[in-house]
């Protein structure tokens, strides 16, 4: 039997939020690129030593949207958006997801809901592609320009790291 519930805090406020998760959680959670991951993580650092903790004892585990595509002015508009974005070709996302675990993000989670309903047929094989892709497999066929969603004029190339979707239903 466990003793405690593993705590896990989510968010980036960093005079509160940040010195509440360097004193009591177990894992720590916020949406972010890279760059934005790298600079919380500072300051929750920060909180952990004016604490007398370890950093290391926290988990972290970021939330960004991934659009895969090849086509730069997709990839220009979308990475301007909010909640974090991240967009580029396989082989640029598989750079940024390497930032990622290079800061120290232990897990990445990959919010689903930007494919469509959960019943739509392209979300699903978008989901199976990109899983194999994130697996290292190469699937023979790229994703024809156009389409919605994570995808976008996707071209082979696998993805090598480590990154959990999230399971929209």
């Amino acid at each position: 039997a466990q003793a405690n519930l593993p705590l896990l805090i989510g968010g980036g406020g960093e005079k509160v939020t940040l010195r509440i998760t360097a004193q009591y959680a177990d894992e720590w959670n916020v949406w972010g690129n890279p760059e934005r991951l790298k600079q919380k993580m500072a300051i929750l650092d920060d909180h952990c030593e004016k604490l007398g903790r370890d950093p290391k004892e926290i988990q972290r585990s970021a939330v960004a949207l991934l659009f895969v595509s090849d086509d730069k002015e997709f990839v220009k508009q979308v990475s301007e958006g909010e909640p974090a974005r991240n967009a580029g070709s396989v082989s640029e996302l598989r750079d940024i997801i390497a930032t990622y675990q290079e800061y120290g993000v232990d897990e990445l989670i990959v919010p689903d809901f930007t494919l469509g309903p959960d019943t739509n047929q392209q979300k699903l094989d978008t989901l199976q592609l990109f899983i194999l892709l994130l697996r290292g497999g190469n699937p023979g066929a790229g994703l024809q320009s156009g389409q919605a969603g994570l995808t976008h004029g996707v071209q082979d190339s696998p993805l090598s790291a480590r990154c959990a979707p999230q399971h929209g239903g």
